[in-house]
């Protein structure tokens, strides 16, 4: 009987030690899981974070490409007037072109009516 009650006696230290060793590693396994589920809250913030920031670059983004379509066709537009106002500057140099040569053709005109109205009186 005494062997029975040191066999008992050796199973429950053993029994005692597993239990033990269980307890020991599901304090370890609280411990991994409670750094997981802070790690997991931390990555979770971070990405709010970002996706928050992703929104704002976005924003950014298609107000940088609204500027760039209103530039260039503010552009386009510059480049009418351009071709616009060149064509008048030609047209006003053929228009002075032509007044200079009208200048001339009167100051030539007035010449000979002055040099015909001397003769006629120079005649009477």
């Amino acid at each position: 009987m005494e062997t029975e009650a040191q066999e008992t006696a050796a199973l429950l230290a053993q029994l005692e030690q597993h239990v033990e060793a269980a307890r020991e590693a599901e304090a370890r396994q609280e411990a991994a899981m409670a750094t997981a589920r802070a790690t997991i809250e931390t990555a979770q913030a971070r990405e709010t974070e970002l996706v928050a920031e992703l929104s704002a670059c976005r924003v950014d983004v298609a107000s940088v490409a609204e500027r760039s379509d209103a530039l260039t066709r503010e552009l386009a537009r510059l480049d009418e007037m351009e071709a616009d106002v060149t064509e008048r500057v030609g047209q006003a140099q053929q228009r002075q072109a032509q007044l200079g040569e009208r200048r001339q053709w009167l100051s030539e005109e007035r010449e000979r009516t002055d040099v015909s109205a001397r003769d006629v009186a120079a005649r009477a």
